[in-house]
């Protein structure tokens, strides 16, 4: 019984984790066009604004920024860009788990 408890706190923790990108423009495609080299305003014209960024709450002028999986994706995870100025120098996207459809 107390596993089943623990489990289930897990899963609804969980589930928290797996909030998609509420940016409708945010689908797949959009997250593959993110590339090193592109501006920080194409990147977040592609995924709207970030879920967290890295000095917090500095949008502007953030080193990283972290987007959760698009909106339509089922599945969990999220994608870190890194910043130099205002140009990105890497996209970290393999900790995300994302099946795309049905």
């Amino acid at each position: 019984m107390r596993t089943n408890i623990m489990l289930a706190v897990c899963v609804v923790g969980l589930v928290g984790c797996a909030t998609p990108n509420p940016n409708l423009r945010a689908n797949g495609a959009a997250y593959d066009q993110v590339a090193c080299g592109m501006s920080r305003e194409q990147v977040y014209a592609l995924l709207g604004p970030p879920r967290a960024t890295q000095p917090a709450g500095d949008i502007d002028h953030c080193r990283t920024a972290t987007w959760s999986i698009p909106h339509h994706a089922h599945g969990w995870g999220h994608w870190t860009v890194a910043f130099a100025g205002d140009t990105v120098t890497w996209v970290e996207t393999d900790h995300a788990t994302v099946t795309l459809g049905r």
